[in-house]
């Protein structure tokens, strides 16, 4: 199984650098924590944006569960199921929409 950096990738395509992206990954791993800790339920939900990620536990057992967005699960199947790279087609779209952009400027 080859594994993929998503924060590198994010970083490239956002412009903001992985540095900062893993200091928001740190806060939103300690934001969870802190939940948990003062939980008095033995699950719990959270919305990490690309689907929920619910963790469950009793004494020293934890799982984890997740549970795809509408949107993430309709990404995944057209990039497993279509002819295009999702991701391309999106930055082709969106380069196409600043060039046009540009060009009215322009006029």
């Amino acid at each position: 199984m080859k594994e993929y950096s998503i924060a590198q990738n994010m970083s490239l395509l956002s412009m903001v650098h992985k540095r900062d992206l893993d200091k928001i990954f740190r806060v939103e791993e300690l934001i969870m924590g802190s939940y948990l800790h003062n939980c008095s339920d033995h699950d719990v939900s959270f919305d990490i944006g690309i689907g929920s990620l619910i963790i469950y536990w009793d004494n020293e057992d934890i799982k984890f569960r997740f549970i795809p967005s509408e949107r993430f699960s309709k990404t995944i199947s057209e990039s497993i199921d279509g002819d295009s790279d999702v991701l391309a087609k999106a930055l082709e779209q969106s380069l196409a929409k600043k060039v046009d952009m540009s060009y009215k400027d322009f006029l």
